[in-house]
């Protein structure tokens, strides 16, 4: 883009002693010294009055005219991006003379430099391309024309990197200037390559620019005459899209530079189009706005022919425009684009001078600040405006001390920096290879290098310093010889077994110098002296197997380290019998020879006191087990026995004949780790029972099909820990996850699921003991009746639960309580049901507390709470009614203030149904009757679902930020203190409460 220059003025030179009036004329049409040579300006010119002393001078733009007497200069110019022909015609006392100008305003097209930016090896030749003079700026030296008597190529330092910096521009026949484009290219010496690329690099080439129809949009384009010097066009544009205009541009599809930017305030823009009086021809304006996707141009123009009734003067000029700034390492590249006004800018306090092409600043040695302003060809000048360009030094590659590059030394090399870098080194004839933020770092304290003894070692350092998300900055290298001699790489005495079912002993052929051990899990344990054989086992007291990874490596005593032997691999394992689905009877149990069958393995872990199974693949049982001993079963192994989290073993049950129970655990413990267990069965079973017993599962899943009552779990005076797990029933016409009496049950990040292939469903059925679940996800699609929960004497409590539900054609329950307590949290529920929903009943003196729920309800009736003699307090909530019949609360209790506490409630067809002692149940309430049980600080109110929520966010609805549920909740020391997605609720001394529902 390029600023309008001030208009080229033409001095008129008037004669003293006028010949005859006729051959006055002719001469001054002929030669007349104070007309613009014809030809095409980037500017507007200046035609002057040619003898305004006899007043006879006339002109016209066509042969038709009008002609009109010029009263003051003729001004010819063109908007932005305009390319203007004017065909201008003088006439003096009848004698015509033709004066042809094209006021070319439209900006030549960016060039293209090339190679593309990055690195580019150890040298580099620029080659830039593009029509018109061009113009270059190398590491932000002053545009000079491209070649002229520049470098034609530029090269690597020997020992560090270096950024070469290049910016140009083009600059058409009629004095146009392109936008700047600019590139940067890393060089490094010759076989190194670049840690890594800053990003990003420009490209070296002008963006592309596509350009399209907007047919879907109306630009509410509108133009009109100011005065006889101007047409004022006004158009809007989408929100954040930036406006352009073009003004005859021929094909409005052609060319981006055809566009001019305009401004644009609260999605209106607006534009001046200059005029030459008397100029009749019809204008074609095309608005268009720019976005992401490119140029959206009108698909048809606003058009106007100007008429010239008087000479009003027209309305004030835009003077305003900022500069558009291109970063470059420490360099800017600043330039303005076309208005109609000339720019004038000062850098650092110098003279303000106008504006033509590009600048480029240097902010290497500190800020630089330029000021400028706008002033039209009538001298209006427009606000002084200032920029600020911080300082950016350039980068410069760290010192590294100790060494000079391509030296050699008979002694050790100790190597200094200033600050810490990240190095990478080689030796002979290798490179090292890329930093990374594993590299190893030089400190303050530097890093010795002793060489090969007897032999010439060559070392190869790189070094730089790197940031957190693993990028170098530039780099150092070096390049010298040392004599030195390593030791050897350790040897094991006798190598090691890779299962050991007692300690495994690591020895070590002797070696020169010192051997530094290091035996872990993982490999990464410290390494530590050598002194004598080590033994390897298992802690005390710990249960089931060990793997050690060995590492091992010598060092001398000038500091020269050996390379590391090839790690050694080790399972310790005292305590396990192996089985999998390729083992066989009668085998040792050992990973190199498992057994095949799970009754085989018992037995013989309890015969041998071990205490954990390891398993592998799909186990298939042909009888029910019974469990009385202390066992784990682990699972998670690959081929080789090697730690496989995500290969869980699986034991199937379907081909064993029920007891009626698969598995039964009596008086004993059973830990499931990475075990998936599978039952299809008939009749009434259970998957698992346990008994005085207790039973864990980590990472496991377990699953029952089929059968008329068919049960997960069943728990007698035993407790249940499961967490990051899952359980499913399918092909049931009655399943139960879980029905325990008197036991403890606890489950965590769980997800359980019914299948629409069941009948009946009950989720927990839990008298006396407790009952905890916390984050756990609950899909519900019984093709009949459904009940979450059913607590008889039960101290309950639920954080974090997502249920969703559909189907069932008769009821649905979340909850039923009697004679029991649950306090209920941060919960969402989607139901979907055909059938009836009565979603929380409590009888025989239970006490319910829910807190932060979302509950979307859709049934063919609901009935959200109905309490018996029992207390409830509901509080914070979000609960939405869909039913033809939907009640919100029936009670026999009275009303008790304080219960109900800022809830949203919504298409509910009653709220409240009273009934106490014998007789009818007092009629239905709206939802003002609840005041009785809410608080004046604290009321309940009734908000729409498109009020309330703003679309759908990874399955859940999401609270909208407008709606009255935010920040409007009561603080709940009872509840939960995440939400359902695992985010804190606000505390009090936050300042700020919480959200009405699940979601914060």
């Amino acid at each position: 883009m390029k600023s309008r220059g001030q208009p080229i003025a033409f001095t008129l030179f008037l004669l003293l002693a006028l010949p005859p009036f006729a051959a006055w004329a002719q001469e001054a049409l002929t030669a007349f010294p104070g007309l613009p040579a014809e030809g095409s300006y980037a500017s507007a010119i200046y035609i002057p009055a040619l003898a305004p002393v006899y007043q006879r001078y006339e002109y016209a733009f066509s042969p038709e005219g009008p002609w009109l007497s010029a009263h003051g200069a003729i001004v010819l110019d063109a908007f932005p991006g305009e390319e203007r022909a004017y065909a201008l015609r003088l006439r003096v006392a009848g004698v015509e003379r033709v004066l042809r100008y094209v006021i070319d305003r439209r900006p030549p097209a960016a060039p293209t430099l090339e190679p593309v930016s990055g690195f580019v090896g150890a040298s580099v030749s620029p080659v830039l391309s593009g029509r018109g003079a061009l113009f270059m700026s190398v590491d932000g030296a002053p545009f000079k024309a491209w070649p002229g008597d520049m470098p034609r190529s530029f090269f690597a330092s020997e020992d560090a990197t270096r950024y070469l910096s290049v910016a140009a521009y083009a600059v058409d026949a009629a004095g146009n200037a392109s936008a700047p484009i600019s590139a940067q290219w890393l060089l490094s010496p010759a076989h190194y390559k670049p840690s890594s690329l800053p990003a990003p690099l420009p490209s070296g080439k002008p963006p592309a620019a596509r350009l399209s129809s907007a047919s879907a949009y109306d630009f509410a384009s509108r133009v009109e005459q100011d005065g006889a010097n101007a047409l004022l066009v006004s158009f809007t544009v989408p929100s954040g899209a930036r406006a352009l205009l073009a003004v005859n541009p021929g094909d409005p599809l052609a060319a981006a530079e055809a566009y001019a930017l305009v401004e644009a305030e609260n999605g209106r823009a607006s534009a001046r189009i200059p005029l030459s009086p008397g100029d009749g021809r019809e204008y074609l304006v095309y608005p268009a706005y720019s976005d992401a996707t490119g140029i959206r141009v009108a698909v048809t123009p606003a058009r106007i022919r100007p008429s010239f009734t008087d000479y009003a003067a027209s309305s004030a000029l835009n003077l305003s425009a900022e500069p558009r700034v291109d970063e470059l390492g420490p360099f800017a590249i600043l330039s303005w684009p076309s208005i109609d006004a000339c720019i004038f800018l000062s850098v650092d306090g110098s003279s303000f001078d106008p504006y033509s092409q590009p600048i480029v600043l240097d902010r290497s040695a500190g800020k630089r600040t330029v000021s400028y302003y706008a002033e039209s060809a009538e001298g209006a000048r427009g606000e002084l405006l200032s920029i600020e360009l911080p300082a950016r030094a350039l980068p410069k590659a760290p010192l590294v001390r100790g060494a000079e590059n391509g030296a050699s030394y008979g002694r050790p090399v100790a190597l200094s920096v200033e600050r810490e870098l990240r190095y990478e080194l080689s030796y002979g004839d290798d490179y090292p290879k890329a930093i990374t933020l594993a590299s190893p770092r030089i400190s303050s304290s530097g890093i010795r290098l002793e060489g090969k003894d007897g032999q010439v070692l060559r070392y190869r350092l790189r070094a730089a310093e790197i940031d957190a998300s693993g990028r170098t900055g530039d780099e150092r290298f070096l390049e010298f010889t040392v004599d030195r001699e390593a030791p050897p790489v350790p040897v094991l005495q006798s190598a090691l077994a890779s299962f050991a079912e007692a300690d495994a002993i690591i020895e070590f052929a002797p070696s020169d110098g010192t051997i530094y051990v290091s035996a872990s899990r993982d490999g990464s344990a410290l390494f530590t002296p050598y002194l004598s054989p080590i033994a390897l086992g298992a802690e005390e007291g710990e249960i089931g197997r060990r793997t050690y990874i060995v590492r091992a490596y010598a060092e001398d005593q000038f500091g020269n380290r050996s390379a590391e032997m090839k790690p050694s691999v080790v399972v310790v394992d005292r305590n396990s019998i192996y089985l999998a689905d390729n083992g066989k009877a009668g085998a040792r149990g050992t990973p190199d020879d498992p057994l095949s069958s799970l009754e085989e393995a018992l037995a013989r872990a309890k015969a041998s006191g071990k205490g954990s199974i390891n398993l592998r693949g799909t186990i298939r049982l042909s009888a029910p087990v019974d469990l009385n001993s202390d066992i784990v079963l682990l699972g998670g192994f690959g081929p080789s026995w090697e730690d496989k989290p995500e290969a869980r073993a699986r034991l199937d049950f379907s081909a064993a004949k029920s007891r009626p129970y698969y598995l039964r655990v009596s008086g004993a413990q059973l830990s499931l780790i990475g075990i998936e267990l599978y039952a299809q069965g008939s009749g009434s079973y259970d998957l698992i029972q346990g008994s005085g017993s207790q039973i864990i599962m980590r990472d496991s899943s377990i699953a029952i099909s089929g059968g008329l009552d068919a049960c997960v779990l069943r728990l007698e005076r035993s407790s249940l820990d499961m967490s990051a797990s899952t359980a499913e029933s399918a092909s049931a016409f009655t399943s139960r996850f879980i029905d325990a009496s008197d036991s403890a049950v606890s489950l965590r990040d769980s997800g359980l699921r019914v299948a629409s292939s069941v009948s009946f469903h009950e989720g927990f059925r839990v008298r006396g003991g407790s009952l905890n679940l916390h984050t756990v996800r609950i899909d519900a699609n019984p093709s009949q009746a459904y009940v979450g929960m059913a607590l008889l004497g039960v101290q309950a409590s639920v954080q974090g639960l997502a249920l969703f539900a559909k189907g069932g054609s008769s009821s649905f329950r979340v909850a039923s309580l009697d004679n029991a307590e649950l306090d209920l949290s941060s919960a969402y529920m989607e139901l979907s049901w055909k059938g009836e929903v009565a979603a929380y009943t409590l009888q025989n003196g239970s006490r319910l507390r829910l807190g932060h729920n979302t509950a979307f309800i859709q049934a063919g009736g609901i009935s959200f709470l109905e309490n018996n003699d029992s207390r409830a307090l509901i509080a914070a909530s979000i609960i939405h009614a869909d039913a033809p019949r939907s009640l919100f609360m029936k009670t026999n209790q009275p009303a008790v203030s304080d219960t109900l506490l800022a809830n949203s409630l919504w298409g509910f067809g009653s709220y409240l149904e009273q009934k106490s002692g014998v007789g009818p149940a007092s009629r239905a309430f709206p939802l003002a009757a609840l005041s009785a049980y809410s608080s004046a600080s604290y009321p309940n109110f009734s908000e729409e679902p498109g009020r309330s929520f703003s679309g759908r966010q990874k399955e859940f609805y999401a609270l909208s930020r407008t709606s009255a549920c935010v920040g409007s909740a009561p603080y709940l020391s009872w509840a939960a203190g995440q939400d359902i997605h695992g985010q804190s609720l606000p505390l009090p001394e936050d300042g700020r409460r919480p959200n009405i529902g699940a979601e914060q």
